[in-house]
């Protein structure tokens, strides 16, 4: 069973006087759907996590489950399971005892549970470890047992704080395919905490923007990362090149020449941004065509970054092919790619 989570302007400081963690934090999670919240490290995404589980009591604002207020309610009485960077598994039980042990908390009978266990055994691909300890798997193999640990134990809510984080990039890949599917077979309503972009893309019907504290922007993870709303949110959604200007006749004028954007406010001074892979590198660019020098060129396995000096200043562009630094190039800005910045808000529902 999934339900609807509600966190109502949620502000939280650790000890009289700190400094503040969340700010004024508001963000509706719809039953059976998942939202990952991204962010920066310290930006307050593990402490948002720990006011929902009811491991920390928010210095303002509320959260609903379903419609009521959890804050009095014990962390073990929210029908929730937590879901931890490092797996935690009782190192004295076997691995089939830790996958059904919230099955046996409730009472389950002995026959039921082996069952259980070597049903959701067998969905993590760890078919026969049942009776295997802890300490006999390797570390990814570790974590797919406490993630279908928490899922065998029926929650309401299933909350993620970085649960792939530590593992190898191979490793890790699997693992957020693997994660993606039981969590669409449950059905579970699930907040997932991370700082990798791209795992949040993945993983997320929503994606909530976190940083110091504050709730950045919040919606479809492809807008979000298409436009961020602020400077601060796209620098951290991989957007570095930043252009000032002022609306005039339906173009941006700056300080070196007019520029043709899509999307722009009927007037008033405005900044404009554009992904280094929407910008475009050649003899013949497009629109919005200047001349650049090669300022830095590095090799990132499948593209190459480029730091281009032109009249508008660096400008971060990606190719198929390397450039010598001192080049010539042309670069070309697509009208369709510069978008203003301001031009998304964050939502709350």
């Amino acid at each position: 069973m999934s339900v609807d989570l509600d966190i109502r302007g949620v502000d939280h400081r650790y000890g009289r006087g700190g400094p503040p963690v969340l700010r004024d934090v508001s963000l509706r999670v719809a039953a059976g759907t998942v939202t990952t919240v991204l962010g920066p490290s310290g930006g307050g995404k593990s402490t948002l996590l720990s006011v929902v589980a009811g491991l920390e009591t928010p210095t303002g604002g509320d959260v609903h489950i379903d419609g009521e207020s959890v804050l009095r309610v014990p962390p073990a009485q929210r029908g929730l399971a937590l879901v931890l960077q490092q797996p935690h598994l009782f190192p004295h039980m076997s691995v089939g005892e830790n996958v059904t042990f919230g099955l046996a908390a409730r009472g389950v009978d002995r026959a039921t549970r082996t069952a259980e266990a070597a049903r959701w055994l067998e969905m993590v691909e760890l078919d026969g470890m049942a009776d295997r300890r802890p300490r006999e798997l390797s570390g990814g193999e570790q974590q797919r047992v406490a993630l279908v640990r928490a899922l065998a134990s029926e929650p309401r809510l299933l909350l993620l704080d970085e649960p792939l984080a530590s593992l190898d990039p191979l490793v890790r890949a699997g693992l957020q395919t693997l994660l993606g599917r039981l969590i669409a077979e449950t059905g579970v309503t699930a907040v997932m905490v991370t700082h990798d972009r791209t795992e949040a893309m993945l993983l997320g019907d929503r994606t909530a923007l976190l940083i110091d504290g504050r709730l950045a922007a919040h919606g479809p993870p492809q807008d979000l990362f298409r436009r961020p709303p602020t400077r601060e949110a796209a620098r951290f959604m991989g957007v570095t090149t930043f252009i000032d200007g002022t609306v005039r006749e339906g173009r941006l004028l700056t300080s070196a020449g007019p520029l043709v954007v899509d999307a722009l406010p009927t007037s008033g001074e405005v900044t404009v941004a554009i992904r280094p892979e929407h910008v475009v590198l050649g003899d013949r660019a497009g629109t919005n065509r200047m001349d650049g020098v090669v300022a830095a060129c590095a090799f990132h396995g499948e593209f190459w970054d480029f730091v281009v000096d032109t009249p508008l200043g660096a400008i971060r562009a990606r190719g198929d092919r390397p450039r010598a630094s001192g080049e010539t190039v042309t670069v070309g800005l697509p009208p369709g790619h510069l978008f203003p910045l301001g031009a998304v808000e964050p939502e709350s529902d």
